[in-house]
């Protein structure tokens, strides 16, 4: 693990941000499937509910951007695991980061990876009980979000290195259920980042949601017994048989700290970025394989989850 207590004055970085972050057309990009090799390196980091100095100060501290807000990260993959927006007060403007900087790094061999959360797919669906955006704006946040899923630049789900990456994981039961309504499920996280990335697209283009990885579990007070992939309590993942047997991370509940399971094979990332949720700042870094912790506030790391 490694630690550090330096906190940056992201007050022109925020600026800088800002003036930069200016919504732009962009071309769909390519080959946006093919995988970066094990040897390069992969920066993830959870929930961040419109909080712009937190992913500022994340970013720069990883050494993906600098003073100005820009991409340097060189060939690096950054992994946002989804609930961009809500709550906080710069939704919007934490969005149109991402986005520019997932056409920078674009350019320099990098990648950066826009995964759905809860918040982004229950306005996607037209319900608008969870955002905190004004009506016009969550309008035009919904249509951009669905032209940026069909062109690839937001995804349901990711794999590198061996690892799943989605909002919130995915249950043994989750998995039995897939099984029981797509056949035969891959073999690998990749096959099955490419699974659920087709059944979201297919979801949005038919306007029909009904999948159970869509499905909110009793835990977060919907009405099926299993979560599915942006609704399961991290609790319930980390305590489902199955979903060890899947090399998982996940944000979507919110931690004190970065949590793994025995092994490593789960990790929870989402640590309250959020300054309601505490403003936790951490994030993970992988390479090989391999996951460190990075946390730039909190001091203690447990490598299982109570």
């Amino acid at each position: 693990m490694q630690s550090a207590h330096h906190k940056p004055d992201v007050k022109s970085l925020r600026e800088a941000a800002l003036k930069l972050s200016m919504p732009k057309k962009r071309p769909v990009l390519k080959n946006r499937r093919r995988l970066h090799g094990r040897d390069k390196e992969l920066v993830a980091v959870g929930d961040l509910h419109g909080e712009l100095d937190g992913i500022l100060e994340i970013l720069l501290h990883a050494g993906l951007i600098d003073f100005r807000a820009r991409w340097k990260g060189g060939n690096k993959t950054l992994v946002q695991l989804g609930d961009v927006i809500d709550r906080g007060p710069h939704s919007m403007d934490v969005n149109n980061l991402l986005a520019r900087l997932q056409r920078e790094a674009e350019l320099k061999g990098g990648k950066v990876v826009r995964l759905l959360g809860n918040h982004e797919l229950e306005l996607l669906r037209g319900n608008a009980y969870l955002t905190t955006l004004p009506p016009e704006q969550a309008g035009e946040y919904r249509r951009r979000l669905a032209g940026d899923i069909l062109n690839g630049n937001v995804l349901a789900a990711y794999s590198q290195q061996g690892y799943l990456f989605t909002h919130a994981g995915l249950t043994g039961e989750m998995l039995s259920l897939l099984a029981r309504s797509d056949g035969p499920l891959p073999s690998d996280e990749a096959g099955l980042a490419d699974l659920i990335n087709k059944i979201t697209a297919q979801a949005l283009m038919r306007n029909d949601y009904s999948h159970s990885i869509f499905n909110i579990g009793a835990s977060r007070g919907g009405r099926y017994r299993h979560g599915g992939i942006f609704w399961e309590d991290v609790r319930l993942l980390f305590a489902s048989e199955g979903a060890a047997g899947i090399k998982q991370v996940v944000g979507h509940t919110p931690l004190k700290r970065v949590i793994q399971s025995e092994g490593g094979r789960l990790t929870a990332l989402d640590v309250g970025i959020y300054k309601g949720y505490g403003g936790g700042r951490a994030y993970i870094r992988m390479k090989r394989g391999r996951i460190s912790i990075v946390e730039l506030a909190l001091p203690a790391v447990v490598s299982i989850l109570q």
